[in-house]
């Protein structure tokens, strides 16, 4: 599927999101925890329904359906966030939380693991490809565009 996916493969984290399933390296991620308590911050960029405390920082919390221009599920019983590592130039050493609708799922994957999918769901600008994985359909999501999200970068800018 990826030419440049290592022989020995990748460990990531497939993620339930309401719906669908993403999957993500876990190099990304910093954390996988339970929902915390989510404070209201009008002067969030539009794509944070809020924020909450995580080790001493304040992280805002979003979602797969809010990065891609729709509404924020409500927590629930079950759900969790994943806390992400600061993405690569964007507002330095800044997390940023995504709501799950469940706890992710980790795994090793090689090479002949994740398929290309055929049969994947309509176009959604968060993902870069679907796969099938053990014979469930899988987003992997397209970090450049939700960076872009994210970052509040303009689309015009090469930075």
């Amino acid at each position: 599927m990826n030419d440049n996916m290592p022989t020995d493969g990748i460990h990531i984290l497939v993620m339930p999101v309401f719906g669908q399933l993403l999957v993500v390296p876990v190099a990304l991620i910093e954390e996988v925890r339970p929902v915390p308590e989510i404070r209201q911050n009008p002067g969030l960029p539009e794509v944070f329904a809020g924020e909450f405390d995580w080790r001493g920082k304040t992280v805002g919390l979003t979602s797969f359906s809010r990065l891609g221009g729709g509404k924020m599920e409500t927590p629930a019983p079950g759900n969790r966030v994943v806390v992400f590592k600061p993405l690569e130039n964007c507002h330095a050493d800044q997390q940023f939380g995504l709501l799950v609708s469940a706890d992710p799922e980790p795994r090793a994957v090689g090479r002949m693991d994740l398929q290309k999918d055929v049969n994947a769901p309509g176009e959604n600008p968060m993902i870069v490809s679907y796969c099938t994985l053990d014979g469930r359909a899988v987003g992997i999501p397209d970090m450049q565009e939700w960076k872009k999200r994210l970052c509040m970068e303009d689309e015009d800018d090469p930075g």
